[in-house]
């Protein structure tokens, strides 16, 4: 055998071996590191979020804390504090002026680890009924997709949406789903907010 023929033979051996080890190598490892969103610091708590509050050198005092129906909290040496309607600064200053009769100089941080006092009710003809998480900008739609969608036998065009007003008197908005998916009346698509209930007949 020549030499340049065994050269050739030894070159497609090599590049064949190379391509059968390539295809053996396992995949690399999806990444863990999922994106959370962050939420906006004008965020203002509500009644069963969750927070996780860290007090810098202070292991006994920090943890996770949820808000109590009432919108209150209750932390280790501060005691009760309002935390609905707070935002999570506004939270870490009151915590830290309670605290500063024990500690010098608390240095206190709270985040927002679970938000679940934004809620919508999306109920009747859907695959899905029940209570979702609200998240940012929430349209009807939105809503009516993620119970599911309408059901099969849904009187389309009689939609609503009901919403209580901090005085206690409930609107009523209509919602045309045929209408609006069809590109008619998107006012009806209305940007939901915490505690609106969507009925669908």
């Amino acid at each position: 055998m020549s030499h340049s023929s065994t050269l050739a033979l030894t070159l497609t051996l090599s590049l064949s071996l190379a391509a059968a080890a390539a295809a053996q190598a396992p995949a690399p490892a999806p990444s863990s590191v999922t994106s959370v969103p962050r939420l906006d610091a004008e965020y203002k708590v509500g009644p069963d979020d969750l927070l996780d509050i860290e007090v810098w050198h202070e292991p006994d005092i920090s943890g996770k804390v949820p808000v109590r129906p009432d919108g209150k909290i209750s932390v280790p040496l501060a005691g009760e504090i309002v935390a609905a309607g707070q935002t999570a600064p506004e939270l870490q200053a009151a915590i830290a002026t309670r605290l500063r009769p024990y500690l010098s100089d608390p240095a206190v941080t709270v985040v927002v680890d679970q938000v679940n006092s934004r809620k919508v009710n999306v109920l009747g003809q859907v695959l899905h009924p029940g209570t979702y998480a609200l998240g940012t900008d929430t349209h009807v739609l939105d809503a009516l997709a993620t119970a599911g969608g309408p059901a099969p036998f849904a009187h389309l065009s009689r939609i609503y949406v009901l919403r209580r007003l901090p005085s206690g008197r409930v609107l009523r908005f209509p919602f045309d789903y045929k209408q609006v998916i069809a590109g008619g009346n998107p006012g009806q698509n209305a940007l939901l907010q915490p505690g609106d209930t969507i009925v669908v007949p």
